[in-house]
């Protein structure tokens, strides 16, 4: 579970970071606080040893760093225009669709737009930091840094966990398959159900030595009945013994065919 309050020890010096702006560097649309928005919400701090590049344009607030340094960097809530000082290159993290990630209250940088997510949880009010290692120097006054993060494929999984259910859910916790229709047995009754998701393995009276089916329930009504040749019926055995916090179920159409899928998504107490 990768949900801390901000701190740790670090081998450069380096505090919690400001959103404001620094020199050289200016806001675009910074947004007005939307009326969901939340004001002290838990911060996050993602550690994991995945890497991957920050796109560094302005490495003045990292001299003090050196190679092998460990370091955290804080996501902004909005995005930012920026000069490149390698190459005198313009930045604008809106037109790219990328986060901003800033150091002792300034920006530095970007990183990809696979990591949309923490900008998006940093605009709902959670302070986002994210662990990071100097590993060399780009070019000079430009640092070559990385940051170390859970696996993308975790992290989007638990992303789009959190946005279906509409609640904070833990990192860690989330279980997901994707069914095929042949296992359906009646017809859901929206595309998205967020409630009644309930799970059952039952055994077959026929063939007691059997390994019970996989059954899923909406509302109390039988939906879909797994058997223990389908491929996903080991993750489904898996979380059925387990205590379930939430579940749900969303109609998705197939990429490779005229057919439907269920994507099920069960997060664990």
């Amino acid at each position: 579970m990768f949900e801390w309050l901000f701190g740790g020890s670090s081998k450069s010096k380096k505090k919690t970071a400001d959103v404001g702006n620094s020199v050289g560097t200016h806001a675009v649309d910074q947004p007005e606080m939307h009326p969901i928005v939340k004001q002290d919400l838990d911060p996050y701090l993602f550690d994991g040893e995945e890497r991957s590049i920050v796109y560094c344009y302005d490495g003045t607030p990292l001299s003090g760093t050196r190679k092998g340094d460990e370091l955290y960097l804080d996501v902004l809530p909005y995005d930012v225009q920026m000069t490149s000082k390698a190459t005198d290159t313009e930045i604008d993290s809106k037109e790219r669709g990328v986060p901003v990630v800033a150091f002792d209250g300034k920006p530095i940088g970007t990183i990809q737009s696979t990591f949309c997510y923490f900008k998006e949880l940093a605009f709902l009010g959670h302070p986002v930091r994210i662990k990071a290692e100097r590993v060399g120097t780009y070019a000079p006054g430009i640092p070559e840094i990385v940051i170390c993060t859970p696996p993308k494929g975790e992290l989007r999984k638990w992303w789009d966990a959190r946005s279906l259910l509409g609640t904070d859910i833990p990192f860690g916790e989330v279980a997901q398959v994707n069914l095929n229709e042949r296992y359906v047995v009646s017809d859901i009754p929206q595309p998205i159900v967020t409630s009644g998701v309930t799970f059952e393995l039952v055994h077959d009276p026929e063939h007691p030595k059997r390994k019970p089916w996989a059954v899923i329930y909406i509302d109390g009504c039988e939906f879909a009945r797994i058997n223990a040749r389908c491929t996903i019926y080991p993750v489904l055995n898996d979380v059925i013994n387990q205590e379930i916090a939430h579940a749900a179920i969303k109609q998705e159409k197939s990429h490779y065919d005229d057919g439907l899928f269920y994507q099920v998504t069960v997060v664990l107490k």
